[in-house]
């Protein structure tokens, strides 16, 4: 299943950091995405599921905190909803999905055990 976007989320984005920064806000309080991992940087020798686990509490932190993370990342005209894992299990995680945190977590915790058993990221 795919969700169609008519528009260029990523132009979006960075207008919309311009304009929160034009009126007013904090720089720091407003990252694109794509900047990232400026400011979450892998540390030599750790593991991508280290990594990983890091990179989402960092971005949790951050939420927390306020700061804004703009999603300048995607540009095509569609995006998948959902991920079918090779044992059969399917996550939907579309738009109006109606997806749990518990589903999201079960996902993030897949998507982890998956990147620890990769070895080109």
């Amino acid at each position: 299943m795919v969700y169609e976007i008519p528009v260029d989320c990523a132009a979006l984005s960075r207008q919309e950091r311009d304009r929160l920064i034009a009126e007013g806000a904090n720089p720091a309080s407003v990252i694109l995405q794509s900047e990232l991992h400026n400011h979450i940087i892998r540390r030599e020798g750790k593991s991508v599921g280290d990594y990983m686990k890091r990179y989402s509490d960092d971005m949790n932190a951050m939420i927390r905190r306020g700061v804004s993370i703009l999603n300048d990342l995607l540009t095509a005209d569609m995006v998948p909803s959902g991920f079918r894992t090779e044992d059969g299990r399917f996550f939907d995680l579309g738009p109006e999905s109606g997806a749990t945190k518990g589903e999201y977590r079960e996902f993030g915790q897949w998507l982890l055990e998956v990147s620890d058993s990769r070895t080109d990221i």
